[in-house]
C-alpha cells in the first residue's frame, strides 16, 4: 500500500533570478485558499529570499548543491546558502525522516526544456505522479536525473518529490 501524502512543500526562487517560481510562490502567499486542499496540507515558500531580492542566482553558494547530509552538521560553511540550506533542512525536515511527504522545487531556465519535470527518486509514487502529469498535458515533459550530486538538490529533503524546469524564460 503507498504511503498517504500529508504534507507537500512547493519551493520557489531557489536561484534567485528564476522568477517564475517566485511569481507562483507570491501569489500563492497572498491568496492560500488556492493551495487548500481536503487530503493533503501545502505550503509554499520562497527557498532563498536573499538572491530573489538582489535578482542573482545566488549570495555565495548555489542552495540548490547545499543540502548534502554531511553540510548540515559542519558549521565551517556558513557562507548565505549553506545556512540557508540548514535552516530549510530542518523547516522541511530533516533529511532522511521529513516533515513534508512530497517537495516540488519550481525553477525557469534560458533553455528550451519548455515544461519538464526532473525527477531525482526513484519512488514509485513520485514516478507515477510525472506519469499523470504527463498524460495530463502532452506538453510536459520527464527528466530522470543520473547526475552524481543528485543528493544536493533541495527537493531531496523528502524521498519523494521533483522539481519542475520551465523554459525558455529570461533570468531576472
Amino acid at each position: 500500500m503507498a504511503k498517504k501524502i500529508g504534507r507537500v512543500a512547493i519551493m520557489g526562487g531557489t536561484h534567485g533570478n528564476e522568477r517564475t517560481g517566485v511569481f507562483l510562490v507570491n501569489k500563492w502567499l497572498k491568496n492560500s485558499a488556492l493551495l487548500k486542499r481536503e487530503t493533503f496540507e501545502t505550503m509554499a515558500m520562497i527557498s532563498n529570499p536573499k538572491a530573489v531580492e538582489a535578482n542573482l542566482r545566488y549570495i555565495d553558494f548555489d542552495l540548490n548543491r547545499s543540502f548534502i547530509d554531511e553540510n548540515f552538521e559542519d558549521y565551517l560553511l556558513a557562507g548565505y546558502e549553506h545556512n540557508r540550506a540548514k535552516v530549510i533542512n530542518q523547516m522541511l525536515g530533516p533529511k532522511g525522516d521529513a516533515k513534508y511527504d512530497f517537495i516540488i522545487d519550481m525553477h525557469s531556465t534560458t533553455g528550451n526544456m519548455k515544461l519538464t519535470l526532473i525527477l531525482h527518486s526513484k519512488d514509485d509514487f513520485t514516478n507515477r505522479m510525472a506519469a499523470y502529469l504527463a498524460d495530463l498535458n502532452s506538453e510536459v515533459r520527464i527528466f530522470r536525473w543520473l547526475g552524481t550530486e543528485d543528493r544536493a538538490f533541495l527537493n531531496t529533503i523528502s524521498p519523494m518529490g521533483f522539481a519542475i524546469e520551465v523554459g525558455p524564460v529570461p533570468q531576472g
